[in-house]
């Protein structure tokens, strides 16, 4: 069990979707118009969809009472789990849209030399 109540899995992070009623309260809706999200209790699971088809994880959000103000973490294909990471700015808590921008960067840009 990890310091932040999970165990850094993702819920049903092997199943093709999250039963709504099983996964209890939800944070407030997240996903991008069209994109693939879920949500467990506090933690809201953004994926992204491949042209290529299949599903990337990218990250988890931790909801903490506002919808400004998210914990940020990030996931790690090597471990199969997400990892509280530091924003750009050197936070750890910032608002979805650049945890997203974030987590974006480092799964989805091509390397750069």
């Amino acid at each position: 069990m990890r310091h932040d109540g999970s165990d850094g899995q993702r819920p049903g992070a092997h199943q093709d979707h999250i039963d709504p009623v099983a996964a209890g309260p939800r944070p407030p809706a997240l996903a991008p118009a069209g994109g693939p999200a879920g949500a467990l209790g506090q933690f809201a699971y953004l994926d992204a969809e491949l042209t290529v088809g299949g599903v990337l994880p990218l990250c988890r959000l931790r909801y903490l009472g506002s919808t400004q103000v998210w914990g940020f973490g990030l996931y790690l294909a090597s471990s199969d789990n997400y990892e509280d990471q530091i924003l750009p700015t050197g936070s750890f808590t910032g608002p979805a849209t650049e945890a997203l921008d974030c987590a974006c960067s480092l799964h989805l840009a091509g390397p750069t030399y």
